[in-house]
């Protein structure tokens, strides 16, 4: 089955990467670089997982999440970091649904999106 992702990172080389991701895999993504545009592509679109860079140029996903949490309640959120897994996991009690330790593999990434889309 595709889905529709929407994943939110500044950095140009891990969007390309999960756009790439997607395509071997059938998806469709829409990608973002910072906070203020994903929620205006939640305001106009549905999607059916959310990838979230924990730590944009100028935004860190602890102020923000909240707000995305607000305007996607039933859509997944996974938490993308090379932090600490401790600091991810901090992110999962205030409205993310899972983490994802950069760097990951396609395997990873693939594990972790049927995970949720098929559990959905």
């Amino acid at each position: 089955m595709n889905y529709k992702l929407l994943i939110v990172d500044d950095e140009p080389t891990i969007r390309n990467l999960l756009v790439d991701f997607c395509e071997v895999l059938g998806d469709c993504c829409v990608c973002t670089e910072n906070f203020t545009e994903a929620l205006a592509q939640l305001a106009i679109g549905s999607y059916d997982l959310l990838l979230l860079d924990m730590n944009l140029k100028y935004e860190k996903a602890y102020d923000f999440l909240p707000l995305i949490r607000a305007a996607a309640p039933d859509i997944p959120i996974i938490v993308m970091s090379g932090e600490q897994i401790s600091a991810m996991q901090s992110l999962v009690a205030i409205g993310a649904t899972d983490y994802l330790k950069k760097p990951f593999s396609f395997t990873e990434f693939n594990d972790i999106r049927l995970h949720y889309m098929e559990n959905k």
